[in-house]
């Protein structure tokens, strides 16, 4: 399971550093909430440091680089809320390399993961499929 161990650990680095760049934008307020009152646009570029797009939905974001992209929901802390199969499989399939990701194959992996104490339910973000990893 090291290969989407890898995988989850990237996911989460990468989208750690982008709501954390953005929330840099947004005068201490959850980034949802600031491009929901005006403090920042709904979409626009931030540097992390190479140049990343992101746009605003629902709860999250979409991050574009050159070399990835990423979908991200936030939790009410405004920090990323975790990951689920599909938003897994979509960053796999961005980064181009990484083997053939099925949905499924992620899906049942991260239940076994799950089942095995590994990751944990992000309940706090409001949907119930969403992981997170356990610090160690």
């Amino acid at each position: 399971m090291s290969d989407i161990n890898n995988l989850m650990e990237l996911y989460m680095e990468k989208a750690n550093l982008c709501v954390m760049t953005l929330a840099d934008k947004c005068n201490g307020e959850n980034p949802v909430r600031a491009c929901r009152v005006g403090i920042i646009k709904t979409h626009g570029c931030i540097y992390i440091p190479d140049e990343c797009t992101y746009s605003m939905h629902g709860i999250g974001f979409t991050f574009t680089t050159a070399d990835w992209s990423i979908d991200v929901d936030l939790g009410e802390d405004g920090l990323c809320g975790g990951f689920d199969a599909w938003r897994l499989a979509r960053f796999a399939q961005s980064l181009g390399g990484w083997n053939e990701r099925s949905l499924a194959g992620l899906d049942v992996q991260l239940k076994m993961l799950r089942e095995s104490g590994y990751l944990e339910m992000a309940t706090q973000v409001g949907r119930a499929n969403l992981f997170r990893m356990f610090k160690k």
